[in-house]
C-alpha cells in the first residue's frame, strides 16, 4: 500500500509504520511483543485500538 504521510512523517522516511490490529486480542499481543522486545521512539495505539480497523503506529528515528 502507499504511505500517505505528511511531508516530514517518519512514515515517508521508512522509519514508522502503522500495523492492522485485526481484534483486541492480537493487537495486544503485538503492541506487547514490541514493547518488549524492540527498539522504538514511539509505539501509539491508535483510531479505536479496542475496534475491528484499529491500528498501532510505530516508529524509530534513525541517527544521523
Amino acid at each position: 500500500e502507499l504511505v500517505h504521510g505528511v511531508g516530514n512523517s517518519q512514515h515517508m522516511r521508512g522509519e514508522a509504520a502503522d500495523i492492522y490490529i485485526p481484534n483486541m486480542g492480537t493487537g495486544l499481543q503485538y503492541f506487547d511483543f514490541i514493547r518488549d522486545h524492540t527498539d522504538f521512539d514511539q509505539l501509539l495505539k491508535q483510531r479505536g485500538f479496542e475496534r475491528r480497523r484499529a491500528h498501532a503506529h510505530v516508529a524509530y528515528k534513525v541517527a544521523k
